[in-house]
């Protein structure tokens, strides 16, 4: 009950987090388009009910596609992908449905909001792993260095789990690989 409590309380913050980070960037564009504009254009129910329109295709999109399933701390770049193609599958379905509202914004508007959104949920993903990735470097002091044998893909997450883990007794300081190609080669 306590680990299903904690995963909740991640996935609620984090969506909180997504959130605010859509909020700044639909009210930054709007902004930057009212200044460019003339001030009198600016309709605030319209671009309220056009915000929460798109904003509810954002989140359902990233629930649809499980972004908010996955463990962000370990996060590769399959997760990224699966944010960023729902955010585009969001942005084509926002286009779709605003187009033939009263409360239309444009497309280019709609797909400039989408992609901020995505550029800064992303931005964020990585600022937070690589936090957690400085946190967890520092529980490694008293660890005892070994090298993993392997240095494909299930190595690596080897490696991950035994540098991030409060709980693992070791630090993975090299690979051992048959591959001459990965040869002085990091594994980041």
């Amino acid at each position: 009950a306590k680990g299903g409590f904690m995963i909740d309380r991640r996935k609620f913050l984090l969506g909180l987090i997504d959130t605010a980070c859509y909020i700044c960037v639909y009210f930054a564009t709007i902004i930057i388009s009212v200044i460019s504009t003339e001030f009198g254009l600016f309709k605030f129910g319209e671009h309220l009910i056009h915000f929460l329109a798109t904003f509810a295709v954002a989140m359902i999109a990233r629930f649809c596609l499980r972004v908010y399933r996955n463990i962000w701390r370990y996060a590769n770049s399959q997760a990224y992908l699966a944010m960023v193609v729902a955010d585009g599958i969001g942005a084509v379905i926002s286009v779709i449905i605003t187009r033939f509202t009263p409360w239309n914004m444009g497309v280019w508007r709609t797909a400039v909001i989408f992609m901020g959104f995505s550029l800064l949920t992303l931005v964020n993903r990585f600022v937070y792993q690589q936090l957690k990735s400085r946190q967890d470097k520092h529980y490694s002091e008293n660890k005892i260095n070994v090298a993993i044998v392997g240095a494909g893909q299930m190595g690596a997450l080897l490696a991950d789990e035994l540098r991030c883990s409060k709980t693992s007794n070791y630090h993975p300081i090299a690979f051992i690989d048959k591959d001459k190609s990965k040869k002085d080669e990091y594994l980041g």
